[in-house]
């Protein structure tokens, strides 16, 4: 505690540190992000005054003030924004001083308190006090490094604007899949060290489809580590091994590349959320920049998790092994596609291999291209929802106003279906012939939702149907996973053949795979509908002895 009390006296709080004494090369002593004058710390994008509704956008009082513009603006109005900006800066600093008695402690009674923390334990108090002085020096630093308006707004008031949303044929060709694709072959493709690809677990077909391309984007003789994200919000009860196998097996067959390139060795699951695993990535990443005498380029999908993990695991960690609960300030992460703009190095300041990252590209028919930032909250999953439903022949189940699944020909008999969604995502089973009725009269603010209003509704514009077969195993195993791209996924138990007909919003990707879990446990997770809201089973074993269950 003594040492995390110095490190924060000295500007050294959250960026690193040395590891536990078994293996010394873990950690980081600190860490810079290094950018460039001219461009945003936390996205990377060039910094420019002109355009309120382009990318790296500032005030021009703060443009001039970063001396960017090679010259002082002398102008009245520039000097009545250079005041307001100043005044909004001294606010800024005042909310995150440190007390007045920690300031005004002089070297003598500083190496005193030292002396104390090193002969006795703190108390709990004397605990709280040493990291409310280490949130406020992270405030401070986090504060005193030049971000764009449009991170300002992802940071604190978490929203960008949507007219900085990146998607095919944005206004602004810095966030056209195009602009990151070129950026990743210029930036990536050419230089030393491994690719750290980022596989998200909720959406793995989605973040891999637009890495299909990834031997030509990166190099075709270039190591490649897989780091598949949010493994937190898989049940406890999964088999660690049968997931990580199954990760690596969907890989092979999405991205060509990593056919003959990746072996399970190279996989690992993590939660950038939990921190779970990120402290073993980032070191064994590292060990392998190093023999490849070049740096870590982390790269994937947008919205999969490349820069909460680079927050996490370069700035978070203090000296121990636990990386849970703590996120270090750093490059902007956020739930809207494209945040990141530019490839921002971080350089982690001890003689090792440096961490870059890179801009996510755009998935094919992606969700965040076309969904406000409430809606892409909505469906974006804190924790998993498990709910089976009994859909007989001519029923259909709705998922908000976003998407519809029905079953269309079932000749054995009604099949269960188990959705695996966002909690705050409508479940509403009811009969195909209802169900554009259904849709009409409840999806407003409703029983359904998002979207949350009938005016975004007619902007989304009418579903595109698939039709899926499945061959049915009975009800002990999931025949196939039925995936929507964004949404989450539905595993299919039954006998027989069934026949299924998914509507979702144009361009949105529906496709069969291999479960992921297909020994769910039906009589846990087999909700019943009112008319009004979906009934969980887990509320009528609660306080029961579980069932013995097949390991999944």
């Amino acid at each position: 505690m003594a040492d995390r009390l110095a490190r924060a006296s000295a500007g050294d709080v959250g960026h690193g540190g040395a590891r536990a004494s078994h293996d010394e090369r873990r950690g980081a002593p600190d860490f810079a992000i290094e950018v460039g004058a001219g461009n945003c710390g936390g996205c990377g994008a060039p910094f420019q005054c002109q355009d309120e509704a382009r990318t790296g956008y500032v005030p021009p009082s703060v443009y001039a003030r970063l001396n960017l513009a090679g010259e002082d603006d002398d102008s009245p109005e520039a000097e009545v924004e250079r005041l307001l900006a100043e005044a909004r800066a001294g606010r800024q600093e005042a909310e995150v001083e440190v007390d007045e008695e920690d300031l005004a402690m002089d070297e003598e009674e500083f190496e005193e308190l030292l002396q104390e923390l090193e002969e006795e334990e703190l108390e709990e108090a004397e605990a709280a006090d040493v990291r409310r002085f280490e949130r406020a020096e992270a405030k401070r630093q986090r504060n005193a490094v030049p971000i764009c308006q449009r991170c300002h707004g992802l940071r604190h008031q978490k929203k960008g604007g949507e007219a900085t949303r990146a998607r095919a044929g944005a206004t602004d060709d810095a966030l056209t899949p195009e602009a990151f694709e070129r950026l990743i072959i210029d930036e990536v493709r050419d230089r030393r060290g491994v690719v750290l690809l980022f596989v998200d677990f909720f959406d793995v077909e989605g973040s891999l489809a637009c890495w299909r391309k990834l031997g030509a984007l990166v190099g075709h003789k270039r190591r490649v580590l897989v780091a598949a994200n949010k493994c937190d919000l898989l049940p406890n009860d999964v088999s660690r091994a049968r997931a990580l196998s199954w990760v690596v097996r969907r890989c092979k067959e999405t991205v060509p590349y990593l056919r003959d390139n990746l072996k399970e060795t190279d996989v690992q699951l993590v939660s950038c959320r939990s921190g779970q695993g990120i402290g073993d990535l980032l070191q064994d990443a590292r060990d392998a920049a190093a023999r490849a005498r070049g740096d870590v380029f982390v790269c994937g999908a947008a919205n999969c998790g490349k820069s909460s993990f680079v927050n996490r695991a370069v700035g978070a960690y203090s000296g121990g092994q636990n990386y849970k609960g703590v996120k270090a300030w750093g490059v902007t992460a956020s739930a809207s596609p494209g945040t990141t703009l530019g490839v921002v190095k971080i350089n982690l300041r001890d003689d090792g291999p440096d961490v870059y990252d890179t801009p996510g590209l755009l998935q094919p028919g992606a969700l965040g291209t076309v969904l406000t930032e409430e809606e892409l909250q909505a469906i974006t999953p804190k924790k998993l929802d498990v709910v089976t439903l009994r859909v007989s022949e001519g029923q259909c189940v709705l998922l908000g106003g976003l998407a519809r699944v029905e079953v269309v020909d079932a000749p054995l008999g009604a099949f269960f279906l188990t959705f695996y969604v966002a909690p705050t995502l409508t479940l509403h089973p009811t009969s195909a012939k209802n169900a554009d009725a259904a849709f009409r009269e409840k999806h407003a603010g409703g029983l359904l939702s998002p979207p949350f209003d009938s005016e975004r509704v007619a902007e989304l514009g009418d579903f595109e149907s698939h039709t899926v077969e499945i061959d049915g195993r009975g009800f002990e195993g999931a025949a196939a996973d039925v995936t929507l791209a964004g949404l989450g996924w539905l595993a299919v138990y039954g006998s027989g053949r069934c026949s299924l007909r998914v509507s979702a919003l144009p361009g949105v990707a529906v496709a069969t795979r291999e479960p992921l879990l297909p020994f769910e446990d039906l009589r846990r997770t087999t909700a019943k509908f009112t008319g009004g809201r979906v009934l969980r089973g887990q509320s009528k074993a609660k306080g029961k002895k579980p069932s013995r269950r097949r390991r999944r």
